[in-house]
């Protein structure tokens, strides 16, 4: 059987579309009844054809070689981020004066062992929340591992 020379329209997913398969995936596991007409319903723009294609492709990239770990999701995005652009956005997002304040907090704080540390820590760094602070911790930690 020949492969496709093109794609027929329906076939190409939107980066919305994959983000709701990778939901669904994640709430109709395999083995569940009607798996693929669940999954189909839950993107509202796909048969269940087209999923059960869409997933055996997916499945084949990964047999293939293709990197078994999933794009990284931030939270509350649609679209899934690498971890190397995550690092991108954690370098370029902070300027000097708010590294050297996040410096200052974890000095400061360092022996807190409290559950609101890293709140504290973000009500020290000007503009900068909690989530923020950390995935900055994480990303210099990486560097300076490296």
């Amino acid at each position: 059987r020949s492969r496709w020379l093109f794609l027929r329209p329906r076939d190409v997913w939107t980066e919305q579309e994959l983000t709701d398969l990778t939901k669904a995936f994640a709430k109709y596991p395999g083995g569940t009844f009607n798996r693929w007409e669940n999954i189909s319903a839950y993107i509202g723009t796909k048969t269940p054809e087209q999923v059960l294609r869409k997933s055996k492709e997916l499945t084949g990239q990964l047999q293939e070689g293709a990197p078994t770990r999933p794009p990284e999701m931030k939270q509350g995005d649609a679209k899934p981020v690498l971890a190397a652009e995550r690092e991108k956005q954690a370098a370029e997002d902070w300027t000097k004066g708010q590294q050297e304040q996040l410096e200052s907090a974890l000095k400061d704080l360092r022996e807190y062992r409290e559950k609101d540390r890293w709140d504290k820590i973000a009500e020290r760094v000007d503009g900068k929340t909690r989530k923020q602070c950390v995935e900055r911790f994480k990303y210099l930690s990486t560097l300076y591992k490296k």
